[in-house]
């Protein structure tokens, strides 16, 4: 007995086709796009190894500028010590005496002495300059005489600390401007003032 129910029509044979037609292109675009993809890398690879290796030669430039000529930093003359005698011991003191000190230039901007360091004072038949030092070393003492008159200088070479005396004869106090007072302490950097004045 055949049922009299409706029976389920067939697709007709354009529609299949149409959706292979679609799934046959869209397989088509993602296999060109696959492609493209795989043609572009090696491309992106060549374009970063050249920035990378473009940073790395730009570090160039830097290291150079760092090694300028004049761009180190001046260092500061040493002092010599006091010239000694074969013994070992440095020249005695006196009237003249001792190593030659280093020839400064008159400059206003020399300030006295700190007090109880460097003065001058009268004398029987001169002047006297007393120079005080922490330290063995070598010290000199310049009259500058008022009236244009021509400067006298002593220079000595002392031992150790203590007090040291030169003594200028035949000069008159009165004329006497200033006294420029040099000294060279063992370990200590060259030091020049003005000695005061005292009765």
């Amino acid at each position: 007995m055949r049922s009299s129910g409706p029976v389920p029509r067939a697709r007709p044979g354009w529609a299949r086709s149409g959706w292979f037609r679609v799934a046959g292109y869209g397989g088509a675009a993602l296999l060109a796009v696959a492609a493209l993809v795989v043609l572009l890398m090696p491309l992106m690879d060549d374009g970063t190894s050249g920035t990378t290796t473009g940073t790395v030669r730009s570090a160039g430039p830097s290291g150079d500028r760092a090694a300028v000529p004049g761009s180190a930093v001046p260092v500061p003359p040493t002092v010599p010590a006091p010239r000694r005698d074969r013994g070992g011991e440095p020249y005695p003191g006196g009237r003249g005496g001792g190593p030659p000190i280093p020839e400064q230039g008159r400059s206003a901007a020399l300030a006295p002495c700190p007090r109880g360091t460097a003065y001058y004072r009268a004398a029987p038949g001169g002047v006297d300059v007393v120079v005080s030092v922490s330290a063995g070393g070598a010290i000199r003492a310049e009259l500058s005489l008022r009236g244009g008159g021509t400067p006298e200088s002593r220079q000595a070479t002392v031992r150790g600390r203590g007090p040291h005396t030169f003594r200028f004869r035949g000069v008159a106090p009165r004329l006497v401007q200033r006294v420029k007072v040099t000294a060279i302490s063992i370990g200590v950097a060259m030091q020049t003032c003005y000695a005061r004045a005292v009765a």
